[in-house]
């Protein structure tokens, strides 16, 4: 597949739009920037946190919906090792989990555990996933 493309597609789109591979180029340097920079964002948040692995609910509100979404994704990835199985619905549903004023105190996603009490999330590896 990615022989396909590269041998034929782009040599197509090129044809009609001869710098469609430096611009794919350069928006891909753009995104991996983009995503050292989230990365350390995410990092100083979590550090920031008054306890290891716990989000407190008021401050995370008070984050754009954006970096919210990148956050628990990225906790997500770090607790499954991977992407495997993220999806942009999964995301949406650690959000309303965090956002709950009532309900359910602890969510499973993966081998990520979201747990809420007193005003925090916590966050750790379920070993049982």
């Amino acid at each position: 597949m990615r022989n396909r493309i590269r041998n034929r597609i782009i040599p197509e789109i090129e044809t009609f739009n001869p710098g469609f591979t430096t611009t794919a180029l350069r928006f891909a340097e753009y995104a991996a920037e983009l995503d050292a920079h989230l990365e350390t964002e995410v990092t100083e948040y979590l550090e920031s946190e008054e306890e290891p692995e716990t989000l407190e609910i008021a401050r995370f509100a008070t984050l754009s919906p954006f970096l919210k979404k990148d956050i628990l994704s990225r906790l997500y990835v770090r607790k499954n090792s991977s992407g495997i199985g993220l999806s942009e619905g999964m995301v949406a549903e650690m959000l309303r989990f965090c956002s709950m004023k009532y309900g359910g105190k602890a969510k499973v996603f993966g081998k990520l555990e979201l747990t809420r009490k007193k005003g925090k999330i916590s966050y750790r590896k379920n070993r049982e996933a």
